[in-house]
């Protein structure tokens, strides 16, 4: 447990490194190797630190006393450490696999859609489409002569 709140400045700067690298898309670039490997070795960490709770062996005839004296002051301290680790990995491994659904959801989104219009969607659910990249492209296509002229006069 005293790994948890030793650990707990570089966790909360995981999660804000997160999010700030989403926020920034540069950030996101540079950051997302780095953030993934990291969280790749807190999660690991966490489901060893709950898979030890739960699968700990309770058979106290091959220990020492000391070691016998301090397993019954675990247990009458944590009497609930087994259901408490069975219900963290049920919740960690929900939350891995909502970040997997939730990965591929947002990514068939930003593949999908073509890259020249931007969408989005009403609040009655009708899908709206930003044309400015293209009316602007056809501007130009439309005033180039103009917009050459200009530039010869410029220069």
């Amino acid at each position: 447990m005293y790994v948890l709140i030793v650990n707990f400045p570089c966790y909360l700067s995981l999660f804000f490194s997160t999010y700030y690298a989403a926020v920034r898309i540069r950030l996101l670039v540079v950051l997302a190797p780095c953030v993934a490997i990291l969280s790749a070795v807190a999660v690991s960490h966490f489901f060893q630190l709950f898979f030890t709770a739960l699968t700990a062996e309770d058979d106290e005839s091959k220990l020492s006393k000391k070691h016998r004296e301090k397993l019954k002051l675990e247990k009458d301290t944590f009497p609930l450490k087994r259901a408490i680790s069975g219900c963290m990995l049920g919740v960690l491994s929900m939350y891995c696999t909502y970040t997997v659904k939730h990965a591929i959801w947002t990514s068939s989104n930003a593949y999908s859609d073509p890259g020249i219009m931007l969408s989005a969607t009403k609040k009655d659910g009708e899908r709206f489409f930003f044309d400015d990249f293209r009316e602007s492209y056809s501007w130009i296509s439309q005033n180039t002569p103009e917009v050459c002229q200009t530039w010869k006069r410029l220069i």
